[in-house]
């Protein structure tokens, strides 16, 4: 075989080794605690957010507000995740449709008080819009990750992800 030929086919290995599957397949599996720094607390738990709006807790005053914890993981920005959760849809379209929502680690929270801190709350945002099945349903977003700032209405975020797919939960 002509060394030209060899060299060819080199380079053609090396490019389709390169290759990458489609980003599906390389998503890494996050959870709610590699949302939040080594050294930082853990307030997204419901007990401790009971116990911070009870009058023996922090007092009332702090019955509805949000702890504003913004602390994050620099190495998440950028990063194609899977997260698991449940979704609260943020913006209605026709049919009960959806194409921004609050990512949540439990059952249940934005719901009632408070919400779980910012660095436990993301914001998810799809092209295609999406219908929820069954409310509180637990399901896995995976899609691009960021580290962005989003106040809602309902509790702030400190992260952002594109969704490129929402699936149901299964361990």
């Amino acid at each position: 075989m002509p060394l030209r030929q060899i060299f060819f086919f080199v380079i053609l290995i090396q490019m389709l080794a390169s290759c990458s599957p489609p980003p599906s397949q390389q998503a890494q599996s996050l959870n709610w605690a590699d949302l939040r720094p080594q050294n930082a607390p853990d307030l997204a738990i419901p007990e401790v957010n009971t116990r911070l709006s009870s009058p023996t807790g922090l007092g009332e005053s702090r019955k509805n507000e949000q702890i504003q914890d913004f602390a994050i993981v620099e190495d998440l920005d950028g990063v194609y995740a899977r997260l698991p959760g449940y979704l609260l849809p943020i913006d209605y379209g026709e049919g009960g449709a959806a194409r921004g929502f609050l990512l949540l680690p439990y059952h249940g929270a934005c719901i009632h008080a408070p919400p779980p801190p910012p660095n436990q709350i993301v914001v998810v945002h799809t092209e295609t819009p999406f219908v929820i099945k069954k409310m509180w349903e637990p399901v896995w977003v995976t899609g691009l990750f960021k580290i962005e700032r989003s106040d809602t209405d309902l509790a702030n975020a400190a992260y952002t992800m594109r969704a490129d797919d929402i699936t149901p939960y299964a361990p």
